[in-house]
């Protein structure tokens, strides 16, 4: 038998509405943009150039750019934590 013992809604609904759009990773060389809902992706697809590198699903960022991107993210209303 197994138990559920998350405090995390297993409502789908409930559990997007709470999800951060952008999560940020820094590992000092290289920062992390893990793209967490659709909307992010899209800004990404739009904002970013072509050429841009990914590590998985994640927006790797040279340590330089991240202000930049951050304060564009925000500026169009995505969550970045």
């Amino acid at each position: 038998m197994s138990v559920n013992h998350s405090s995390r809604s297993q409502d789908p609904v409930a559990a997007t509405s709470t999800t951060t759009d952008v999560h940020v990773v820094n590992h000092h060389s290289i920062v992390l943009f893990h793209l967490n809902t659709p909307e992010a992706s899209a800004w990404v697809e739009e904002n970013v150039s072509s050429e841009a590198q990914f590590f998985g699903a994640a927006l790797v960022v040279e340590p330089r750019y991240v202000a930049a991107l951050v304060a564009g993210m925000r500026q169009d209303v995505l969550e970045v934590r």
